[in-house]
């Protein structure tokens, strides 16, 4: 018979062990549930530029212990309640997921969220993402950048419903970039995969949208849609020097692949494997190594026209069956096309042949890339709008606000006799976009675009080469937007007379003869921002007009001058514009009085960096920057002011002294200024040294792993330029803008573990060059996570007080059994 004492003896130890039990599991359980912070700044002042999490995920199943309730608690957590209008929030996160899992994993979730502007690196292979999404919908990933993964973003379990929008995605050839996996109605926009395995991996999927990506230098395809996946739509990407195809589609059906640049590929541009029913038009397919398109046997019904066939290898081949290369009215171009167009309809008079002989045909080749396009929209106008809306080349739309006409991805060469398009008395909203205009004539009524008595009309992201009288000629045309345009080679790129008009990040390199950008006439309030003018007679030309802005743009390298106002250009507003290199002067003011020229950067122009002439008054002329001109600044004119009441410009001729007081501006007034007004520089800024650096992060002697830091500084100077870092002494500089980032993350993996010194560049337009540097170390062992040491402590005493509590209980317990004894 077991004694009672013996009883208690084991009674006692398993109360030990329990009790020690308890408490392990109940603080590892919090621990391991809670995904724990690391790598955080001493003080906890930057706490979202200075730490990395690892491995977050979320499960929302009833019952739970990682839900978006607990999410709500997690310090990564960004805000919102899961509502439509108040999304969760995860955002401006660093990730790693450690290769051991995916970096955000979120499953069985219909909450509304969003993942975005986070920093996303080493996930797991296998189905790890780097952001992975399980049975969820409602999502909205945007703005990411996801490097070092085996796969970017991955959809499975019915994920349906979810944006996947601008995100840069680089892989290294062993994953995908996207994948969506069974999942219905998603939408993919906008984002960047280069160097994957595969890019966009679309797997029997319904109704997925793919709009405007680029999917480049990728070891396989660009973008692959496989295994029943029916009703894609595949528009505006551009899919190049991809390895296999740009488009792949392998037992997929009834999608549209439309107006997508597909170009260099080593296989074809678009490959359909045993795939019908698909549409393809308005693609256009250059310099792929074996084909433009290639159709399998088993590959039936498909449709293609008003594609573009430039420079492949071979153009199509079609080894499938009743697949048709034009529809009813139109079909493709083809540069190899051998047919003439007698009746000059723009129509090849004989079929195009689609290799293998005896198959397919095309029986109505475009002759050329397209005729010029003439529209009038007044009452009875036989080439109106809604003749528009019958041609071959419409793009649809209905002319309202909500729904603008569109003509894009046209390839128009008006062989110097016209324009290329011609709008007339329209007051419909219209949309230009995509296309390519090439050689219109010279003449005061031609351009590339010509528009006269036109308003509503958005000229956007085209290309126009070698037009001898404007790119884009706008007569008694106002409320129009043009944006986002090359022009090259032209007289003028834009030459605008009009009112209230948008110009706006234009790239525009001319052939000497004639102005960037001219605004021209009496009109006013036109907006002339961010563009970039090289190479022209004359940089940006206000005539005559008054009220209108000029501003951020880069006038540089111009035969002449930069900005020019004659003609009594009164009241414009003319500041942050890069004026420099001009082969005269950069600004030149002939005829204009009440202007504003303000910070704008001066430099190096040959004679003068503005030169104000007989006949201009009352312009206000300060805070600019002159540096390096071959005189800063003359003026005949009369009661122009060179300061406002509390700041003049930075002379790089006079810089100081600046003692009494130490204000920021110079002690003696600026005199050089040349010209019978005697003009004077009250309040020349001072020199202000080299820019101030404050690194606010990482911390002198912090630890950091394989996962490359981020950074946070301050950076101060009145004309601050370029900002960089360096981790190796200067051999290799990196470049940055902001006051926050990360550290380059293959520059970080060729260091050695040990001590790194980071040092912080800035110089500013006088090329003063302040530094500032942090010593850190680098430790590639370092545990995944530095709190682990923390809580062997933390248990480590737990246990300890356990068992000393368990044993003055025994002791107790043995006192009393030996009384009772």
């Amino acid at each position: 018979m077991i004694s009672i004492k013996k009883k208690l003896k084991n009674k006692n130890i398993k109360f030990i062990f329990g009790f020690i039990l308890l408490i392990t599991l109940n603080f590892s359980a919090d621990y391991f549930i809670r995904p724990p912070v690391i790598k955080t700044n001493s003080d906890l002042d930057d706490l979202k530029s200075s730490v990395v999490f690892y491995n977050i995920e979320i499960d929302d199943l009833p019952g739970s212990l990682t839900d978006w309730s607990w999410a709500e608690t997690q310090p990564w957590f960004g805000g919102g309640s899961g509502t439509e209008l108040d999304p969760y929030i995860l955002e401006d996160l660093i990730v790693d997921g450690n290769l051991t899992e995916s970096c955000i994993s979120i499953s069985n979730s219909e909450a509304f969220f969003q993942i975005k502007g986070c920093t996303l690196n080493n996930s797991a292979t296998g189905t790890n993402g780097a952001i992975y999404l399980y049975n969820v919908t409602n999502g909205v990933i945007i703005g990411n950048l996801l490097s070092n993964n085996c796969h970017g973003i991955y959809l499975e379990g019915s994920s349906s419903y979810n944006e996947i929008n601008d995100n840069e995605i680089y892989g290294d050839g062993t994953g995908t970039g996207i994948i969506i996996w069974d999942c219905d109605e998603n939408n993919v926009i906008n984002n960047t995969v280069e160097d994957c395995w595969q890019g966009i991996w679309i797997y029997a999927a319904l109704s997925t949208t793919l709009v405007g990506n680029e999917v480049s230098n990728n070891l396989q395809n660009g973008i692959i849609i496989l295994q029943y996946s029916y009703y894609t739509f595949v528009s505006g990407n551009i899919a190049e020097n991809n390895v296999l195809s740009g488009i792949s589609f392998s037992w997929s059906f009834d999608s549209i692949i439309e107006s997508n640049f597909l170009d260099d590929n080593m296989q074809a541009g678009i490959y359909l494997d045993n795939s019908d029913d698909n549409i393809a038009l308005n693609n256009e397919l250059s310099d792929n190594d074996l084909y433009g398109v290639s159709l399998s046997t088993g590959s039936d019904g498909n449709l293609f026209y008003q594609n573009y066939f430039l420079n492949n290898t071979d153009n199509a081949i079609d080894n499938g069956a009743n697949n048709n290369w034009n529809n009813t009215v139109i079909g493709n171009y083809w540069d190899n096309y051998s047919g003439y167009d007698m009746n000059l309809d723009g129509i090849g008079d004989t079929p195009h042949d689609v290799p293998p002989l005896g198959g397919s045909q095309d029986y109505f080749p475009i002759w050329n890339k397209q005729e010029p396009i003439a529209i009038d929209d007044l009452p009875g106008s036989l080439t109106n709008w809604s003749w528009v809306e019958t041609q071959p080349w419409f793009g649809g739309g209905s002319g309202t606000e909500l729904n603008p006409y569109i003509i894009e991805n046209m390839n128009i060469d008006a062989n110097l006799t016209d324009s290329c398009i011609s709008i007339l008395n329209s007051e419909a909203y219209f949309i230009i976009r995509g296309c390519n205009l090439d050689n219109s004539v010279l003449s005061g009524t031609d351009g590339g675009i010509y528009l006269y008595n036109v308003t509503n009309g958005n000229i956007l992201s085209n290309n126009f080469d070698n037009n001898k009288g404007a790119g884009i000629l706008g007569i008694m045309s106002s409320n129009n937007t043009i944006s986002g345009n090359s022009l090259n080679n032209g007289r003028h790129g834009i030459h605008i007379f009009g009112d209230y008009n948008e110009i706006f990040n234009n790239d525009i390199y001319g052939d000497g003869t004639g102005s960037g950008i001219v605004l021209e006439g009496s009109y006013i309030g036109n907006n002339v921002n961010g563009n970039t003018i090289e190479n022209c007679w004359q940089g940006i030309w206000l005539s005559g007009v008054d009220n209108n802005t000029v501003l951020g743009n880069e006038a540089s390298q111009n035969l002449q001058n930069g900005i020019v106002l004659v003609t009594d250009s009164n009241f414009n507003y003319i500041s942050g514009n890069f004026v420099e290199n001009n082969t005269l002067n950069g600004f030149y003011v002939l005829g204009g009085d009440d202007n504003i020229i303000h910070n704008n950067i001066i430099r190096y122009n040959v004679l003068d960096g503005i030169n104000i002439l007989t006949g201009s008054s009352n312009n206000l002329i300060y805070r600019n920057f002159f540096r390096g001109n071959g005189r800063h600044a003359y003026d005949d004119g009369e009661f122009n002011d060179w300061n406002s009441t509390t700041l003049g410009n930075y002379w790089d001729n006079h810089t100081g002294p600046d003692t009494s007081p130490n204000d920021g501006i110079v002690d003696t007034p600026y005199t050089f200024i040349d010209g019978s007004a005697g003009s004077i520089d009250y309040l020349p800024i001072a020199e202000d040294g080299p820019p101030s650096i404050i690194i606010n992060f990482p911390s002198e002697n912090g630890v950091f792993g394989t996962t490359a830091p981020g950074f946070s500084v301050d950076i101060t100077d009145n004309f601050l330029d370029d900002m960089w870092y360096t981790l190796d002494g200067g051999l290799h500089n990196y470049t940055f803008t902001g006051s926050t980032g990360t550290i380059n993350q293959t520059a970080w993996d060729e260091l050695p573990d040990g001590m790194v010194t980071i040092t912080f560049y800035a110089s500013d337009y006088a090329d003063n060059i302040g530094s500032a540097e942090v010593t850190i170390e680098k430790n590639s062992l370092l545990p995944p996570d530095d709190n682990i040491v923390l809580i062997v402590i933390v248990i480590s005493i737990v246990s300890g007080l356990a068992i000393v509590i368990a044993v003055v209980f025994i002791v107790r317990r043995k006192r009393k059994v030996g009384k009772a004894n």
